[in-house]
């Protein structure tokens, strides 16, 4: 009896003991991701006071707390998602002496990418930004495309931050064409801070949309405004607008822009003279245009390219002017002008004057 008593307690005790080391097993097994768990939960939660201490935490965890850091950045609390990028900058510093699993980083944020939340994206951007050095060229290549369709503005201007940053990088051949089309899709940006700076970044020489940039010297925004005529202003870019399309912005709503648009225009070589008489002659009232040909008479200015943009004014008050003083004048070959506005002009008036002044001149000939 007693010899059965001893078989059944060393049994169970022998089952207590691989009971216990089985727990204890699956316990060291499961330690460092309960470990991160618990890391990374106190870390979404962390207020700003304790944030630096869980942060210190997550970061010596090392690799096994990215899957958990992506995992935040899905979420749409934005406390969360910026403890995250935080966290996932610390490794970046930290693992900056080992290239390959910095670049191995931003591929992986780069793939999860679509599928974080606003908040998420915008800390990644923010992220790629901040170590741009590090950021392998793909992951931008990969991240720039769905930045520029997300319909938060941030997110959006973060993107074109990032262009900012890879244009500064001597390597950034491959990136060029996902930079350049997101600043071409910029430039019609809702949100005008975002079109301010795709205007600038349309200036670099890397990107050249200067051509693209010139329907924005009527954008609703001055700011904006005021980007695109520093820039196509600049007589470096004269072929992307003609001066006398610059003419208009003299007349501009909003004064930094007036001041831009002479200085520009001095800049393209324009006396004072030049640019009173272009403010005047692209004034919205007829009444004003016509003191055009009151300067001609005064001013040191060649009267025959002044009278012939007259001549095609939209009132036929000025165009008859343009045809009383070019007939006036003995200076101005007007002749086949006159004959076009004779028979093409739609005002029977201003037909009938272009047709007098014609006939006078023929007669002086013989």
């Amino acid at each position: 009896m007693r010899g059965l008593f001893a078989l059944r307690w060393k049994k169970t005790i022998g089952f207590v003991l691989f009971l216990l080391l089985l727990v204890s097993g699956v316990g060291w097994w499961q330690h460092s991701p309960m470990m991160a768990w618990y890391a990374l939960h106190g870390l979404a939660g962390a207020s700003d006071a304790d944030r630096e201490a869980w942060i210190a935490r997550v970061v010596a965890l090392d690799d096994a707390a990215v899957p958990g850091l992506l995992e935040c950045l899905e979420r749409s609390d934005e406390r969360a998602c910026h403890s995250a990028q935080v966290a996932l900058g610390r490794l970046v510093q930290h693992w900056t002496p080992e290239p390959p699993r910095c670049a191995a980083l931003f591929l992986r944020l780069a793939d999860v990418f679509p599928r974080l939340s606003m908040s998420g994206q915008h800390c990644v951007l923010e992220l790629f930004t901040e170590h741009g050095a590090e950021v392998h060229v793909q992951a931008a290549i990969q991240v720039i495309p769905v930045a520029s369709r997300a319909p938060d503005k941030a997110v959006r201007g973060r993107a074109l931050a990032l262009v900012a940053v890879l244009l500064t990088r001597p390597e950034n051949g491959e990136a060029l064409s996902a930079c350049r089309e997101l600043v071409r899709t910029s430039l019609q940006d809702q949100e005008a801070a975002n079109r301010a700076e795709a205007v600038r970044l349309a200036m670099n020489p890397n990107i050249d949309l200067s051509r693209q940039v010139a329907p924005l010297l009527d954008d609703p925004s001055p700011e904006v405004r005021q980007g695109a005529m520093l820039a196509v202003g600049d007589p470096r870019h004269a072929n992307a607008v003609a001066t006398d399309d610059l003419l208009r912005s003299l007349h501009d709503p909003d004064a930094d822009v007036r001041r831009l648009c002479e200085a520009a225009l001095r800049g393209r070589g324009l006396r004072n003279d030049d640019v009173t008489m272009g403010r005047l002659i692209t004034d919205a009232r007829p009444t004003v245009r016509l003191q055009v040909l009151e300067r001609l008479a005064r001013a040191d200015l060649e009267p025959g390219v002044w009278l012939r943009r007259l001549s095609q004014d939209p009132s036929p008050a000025v165009r008859a002017g343009a045809i009383r003083a070019a007939g006036e004048s003995a200076q101005v070959d007007f002749a086949d002008q006159l004959q076009n506005m004779a028979q093409h002009d739609p005002s029977s008036t201003v037909r009938q004057l272009a047709q007098f002044y014609l006939d006078r001149q023929r007669m002086k000939q013989r």
